[in-house]
């Protein structure tokens, strides 16, 4: 990740915590309210990223599998658990459908991969505020755009995780819970989409209560590398044939 968004977040984490005076340029941010700086961080981060991507590009094999979304498949370990497999990371943390449909052609398409493999949508209601309905209209278009550039190419669309609510949204506005119930809706409209091979990976990550099972968790979103080893039993056969 750039070192400079890191050090941005490192200083403002500081700042805040120990009460001194913000920058000038922070103080403007801040004006704009909270939500509209931590968009700023994360669109900084985002174009990072995506040229980051255009440069590891043109050392890339052509023909691999392709993971893109969040940051929730950024963290994945993907080549401890396909070793085999020549697998490529395109996860932006933060991301959104909407940022990933303008990301494409340098994620997916400049590696002509034999197999997509889509898991995105959770950051939708924090980042976008958008209800689910949107966000699977935007999956829709995705899949879409995909299908019209890479025809006969499998896409293994992979459903948005479960939350552990109680701890995720601590301290958080109510406009930007994260809820299972809306969730769910998401991954029923997911699973509804043609042209790809839904996997749900929903109901293997939840405790009794119905949240995301904290022994597969860090933070009541991200997992942990137990909760990727579930992911990654769900998912290999598809990644095999």
């Amino acid at each position: 990740m750039n070192p400079w968004f890191i050090t941005t977040i490192s200083l403002l984490v500081i700042l805040l915590a120990l009460g001194l005076r913000l920058p000038t340029w922070l103080k403007r941010a801040r004006k704009q309210g909270e939500d509209d700086f931590l968009k700023f961080l994360l669109q900084n981060g985002f174009h990072q990223r995506v040229t980051d991507f255009e440069a590891m590009n043109a050392h890339a094999q052509q023909g691999g599998i392709t993971f893109v979304g969040d940051s929730i498949t950024q963290e994945f370990p993907l080549h401890e658990y396909f070793p085999k497999q020549l697998i490529y990371n395109r996860g932006i943390g933060g991301d959104t459908t909407v940022g990933l449909n303008t990301r494409l052609e340098p994620s997916i398409f400049a590696l002509n991969p034999k197999l997509v493999v889509l898991q995105i949508g959770t950051n939708d209601f924090s980042v976008l505020k958008l209800e689910a309905e949107q966000t699977i209209i935007n999956m829709t278009h995705i899949v879409s755009n995909i299908r019209k550039k890479l025809p006969t190419v499998p896409i293994v669309l992979i459903s948005v995780y479960p939350v552990h609510e109680a701890t995720l949204n601590l301290g958080q506005k109510p406009e930007n819970y994260r809820s299972n119930a809306r969730i769910r809706k998401i991954n029923d409209g997911l699973s509804s989409i043609k042209g790809v091979t839904y996997v749900n990976v929903f109901n293997l990550l939840l405790d009794q209560q119905g949240q995301l099972n904290m022994k597969f968790s860090r933070d009541g979103l991200h997992l942990n590398a137990k909760g990727y080893e579930v992911v990654a039993s769900a998912i290999k056969s598809y990644l095999n044939s």
